[in-house]
């Protein structure tokens, strides 16, 4: 199978990935063929030169094919001048063939019947020696020159001629030139008759690599004069003929192939299949592929024939036939017997020098699609090419080599991956909306640490496309930009959420004592960390920005949307802390009305709805919890989209929490969790703990969660067996440090009122930001909430809701609550900045500090039901 056959896989990949069971993939309703047009891309070839080369420097020096046979022998570099000498003399169609030997088959002898060679005794005998290896400027050279030569002959050369010399061009991955294109469809306009089936087999594989689009006319032509000496083929030659239809059918957006009747198709399939005992390697190869591009429904018991038959020949097939294999089994959903797979697998090891990357990427992509482990020595073989050739790595071949090792399960050596990531930013310039989306979520699921420049090279290039991503594209990116995100290094990401009034506010020093700040050596640190909290801070922003502008254009798309697509989307932006436009929540879950919803997805977006509208209607959010009591009544048996980030008691924990914030009072759903819980107990991990140590508060504090629970009989033995142990993790997770709170509870100290910082609530397991050891009457308890940055989602204007949740719970508890959120403080600071005494500084923050304390728990942007 020519090389070039494998330019479509591409074009099939997206359709296919749409169709098949990964981590977090939604379904895309894209038929096959038309996401394999939709993505088609050109080979790499050399296009010929329609200038002969200059031959005054070689024809002084004349070489016979003797001399360079003997010259290999002797291990004597070839003179390039010399190997076009000897072309210069030999017919046009014998030196396109037996240019084609020296470049594709170097190791073996020339093997021309009488029709190519023509009838020259002496060429034969000269051709049938090992000839000497050539370079590719010599091949260019040598190729350029007899292009020129059959622009001269051209009227000269016979039709079976000119199908061979396509067929060498295309085999050695050099375009004609289209004046020679252009006068070889005009010979065949003039001599439509001559056209035998088997040279109609050899053009039509010739039009799928040609860099010109062949005319209409030659196109239609060709293929109906398939339809009229269809039954003269042999099986070899309809074998090529539907490789060469599939093909074409690929590569242009017009439906060229309707010309092909299905049943014409069939009678091909029907004559192919007749006689696969006498088909070699390639022919076996060819129909397998033309099987999968089709869909053709084989007769029982073919397939394993097919099997059977490549088996025998597999010392026939070259790289690109291998990898054809295996693409076409993973696009048939079929799984390849385990012989042919470890033949093919150790013949792909021992030969893996003359992959190039598409190969290789194809036969991982294919493993990939299958869920089946590669060969383990196929693999490290595999991985080490890969290295060793890195810089190669085009848009598509990165894409499905990151997609392919993150469907497997399988981690990138580190050093393949630092390679592989700088060559990202080398080539984001290149890289498609799906190529972007693909590579994000396999770099996700790899759990690969991102550095600050690869966040902003991959950021601006969604920017720059927009436009081109669909409602996959827009939810697979957030998600994975979210997970990669928050596993990016400390400085990246902590560092950047912790940015505290010292930064922000200079000026502010001067309200601190040496004691405040630390010593002259924490300045000197924070001031070395200036320029890393600087990048971090603009990898935030960068972020931000990209999100808004993908919530906009997701907006514009809402049609294109599933109910996987959405709560991917929603996860992500609420992960990234980010708020979505007005309404657009709204939207989302108003296309999930009436549809039956995966649990997973449900979790998300109950989980999504909590953290962005905690008050948001719950008429909303019916079918959502509709779907949630359906598969929890059936021990939560769901339809799965396979295997997930999460495991079942993190969902149930999200889902716990979830209700606390949105306060839904439904006893089916909670008894069917609490059911849920008891049974999941061994599965939750410490961050799944704490999130049920806040359902069960809420359960005790809400008078209305609490009016359900109390029904239910056993929600009592579940919280006997848990709470000690989720109360545990809470105290381990919930630490909010926080130098904006030190400073406050600085100036509380300072102006009289004694205070104690980080006190743990006995009760409730809170740590409190500021206690005031003082109230107008005994039992009294006053609580000062400081809401840094990191409280609000990324408008900086609306609380979270895990901070909404957290006022709900020690309003409840008794604490009389005193909100104090950043920009009030550092407002005040600003206003005194350029007062000389630090005594009139902190007046200005006492009266400040005092002013709350007479308005305490009312906060405007406290809004607590």
């Amino acid at each position: 199978l020519n090389r070039t056959s494998q330019t479509m896989l591409p074009l099939l990949r997206r359709a296919v990935r749409s169709m098949s069971t990964d981590l977090r993939r939604p379904s895309v309703n894209h038929s096959r063929r038309h996401a394999v047009k939709k993505r088609m891309r050109l080979p790499v070839v050399v296009v010929a030169n329609d200038k002969e080369p200059p031959t005054d420097k070689f024809i002084e020096k004349p070489t016979t094919l003797d001399a360079m046979s003997r010259s290999k022998s002797s291990q004597l570099p070839v003179d390039s001048n010399a190997l076009i000498n000897a072309f210069h003399s030999m017919k046009v169609p014998t030196a396109f063939s037996l240019l084609q030997q020296l470049v594709v088959d170097k190791d073996s002898s020339p093997n021309f019947d009488t029709q190519s060679m023509g009838e020259g005794d002496k060429d034969k005998d000269v051709v049938s020696r090992k000839l000497p290896k050539v370079t590719k400027d010599s091949a260019d050279k040598v190729f350029d020159l007899l292009c020129k030569r059959l622009l001269e002959e051209s009227q000269h050369i016979s039709i079976s001629e000119l199908a061979s010399i396509l067929q060498v061009s295309g085999s050695i991955n050099r375009h004609l030139s289209p004046r020679i294109l252009q006068k070889m469809w005009e010979k065949l306009r003039l001599h439509q008759d001559d056209v035998s089936s088997q040279n109609l087999a050899f053009i039509l594989e010739s039009l799928t690599v040609v860099r010109a689009q062949p005319p209409e006319d030659v196109v239609k032509f060709l293929l109906t004069k398939v339809g009229e000496d269809f039954s003269r083929f042999s099986s070899p030659e309809c074998c090529s003929v539907l490789w060469a239809v599939s093909l074409l059918e690929l590569s242009d957006d017009q439906e060229r192939a309707v010309l092909i009747s299905h049943s014409l198709l069939r009678s091909l399939f029907e004559t192919a299949l007749k006689h696969l005992g006498d088909l070699a390697g390639k022919d076996l190869c060819r129909l397998l592929w033309s099987i999968a591009i089709f869909e053709f429904k084989l007769p029982p018991g073919k397939l394993d024939e097919i099997s059977r038959g490549l088996l025998q020949n597999v010392n026939e097939l070259n790289s690109s036939e291998i990898s054809s294999i295996f693409v076409s089994y993973a696009l048939l959903s079929a799984r390849m017997p385990k012989d042919l797979c470890l033949v093919l697998s150790e013949r792909a090891a021992a030969n893996i020098e003359s992959f190039n990357l598409r190969d290789m990427t194809d036969i991982l992509w294919s493993h990939g699609l299958l869920q089946n482990e590669p060969d383990d020595y196929l693999y490290i073989r595999l991985s080490a090419r890969a290295l060793s050739c890195v810089q190669a790595f085009q848009a598509q071949d990165m894409s499905d080599f990151l997609w392919s090792h993150a469907i497997l399960g399988k981690a990138l050596a580190p050093v393949l991956a630092a390679r592989l990531l700088a060559h990202i930013n080398v080539i984001s310039h290149s890289l498609s909306a799906h190529n972007v989306a693909c590579i994000l979520w396999a770099l996700a699921n790899l759990r690969i640490k991102m550095s600050s420049t690869f966040f902003k090279i991959i950021c601006q290039r969604i920017i720059s496309i927009l436009q081109d991503f669909g409602a996959h594209e827009l939810s697979e990116s957030v998600w994975s930009m979210a997970i990669l995100y928050r596993t990016s290094p400390v400085e990246d990401r902590i560092e950047a959420r912790l940015v505290d009034v010292e930064v922000q506010q200079p000026q502010n020093r001067i309200l601190l004592s040496n004691q405040m700040l630390g010593d002259e050596q924490r300045l000197n640190h924070n001031r070395q960390n200036q320029q890393t909290l600087s990048n971090a801070n603009s990898v935030r922003t960068i972020l931000h920005n990209t999100c808004q502008k993908m919530c906009l254009e997701a907006i514009s798309k809402i049609d294109q949307f599933s109910v996987t697509s959405i709560s991917n989307f929603l996860w992500g932006m609420t992960s990234l802390s980010e708020t979505l436009p007005p309404g657009q929540l709204e939207m989302f879950l108003g296309k999930t009305d009436g549809i039956d919803i995966y649990k997973q997805d449900a979790t998300l977006l109950l989980w999504s709805a909590a953290i962005l509208q905690p008050r948001i209607s719950h008429q909303l959010l019916a079918n959502i919890i509709r779907c949630l009591q359906i598969k929890l009544r059936s021990n939560g048996l769901d339809k799965t989209r396979g295997s997930s980030m999460w495991k079942q008691g993190g969902m149930t924990s999200m889902m716990c929490w979830g209700i606390a914030v949105l306060r839904i009072e439904d006893k089916s759903l909670i008894e069917s969790i609490v059911r849920d819980i008891k049974h999941l107990t061994p599965d939750f991990q410490e961050m799944d703990l704490s999130l049920l140590h806040i359902f069960f508060l809420s359960c005790s504090l809400d008078q209305k969660l609490k009016r359900v629970t109390e029904s239910i009989s056993e929600m009592p033995l579940v919280r006997s067996g848990l709470q000690e142990k989720a109360r545990a993790s809470f105290l381990k997770v919930n630490l909010r440090p926080s130098k904006l709170r030190k400073q406050i509870a600085q100036t509380f100290s300072r102006t009289g009122i004694p205070c104690i910082e980080g006190r743990v609530d006995a009760d409730s397991g809170y740590r409190l930001d500021i206690l005031l050891l003082q109230g107008s009457q005994p039992g009294d308890q006053y609580a000062v909430e400081v809401h840094d940055r990191n409280c609000f989602l990324s408008d900086r204007k609306t609380l979270k809701a895990a901070m909404l949740l957290r006022w709900r719970h020690l309003a409840a508890l008794g604490y009389h609550l005193i909100a104090i959120p950043y920009w009030e403080w550092e407002e005040i600071l600003s206003k005194s900045a350029g007062e000389e005494e630090t005594d009139g500084q902190l007046l200005g923050a006492s009266e400040y500090l005092l002013s709350k304390l007479a308005s305490c728990g009312s906060a405007e942007y406290v809004l607590v039901d």
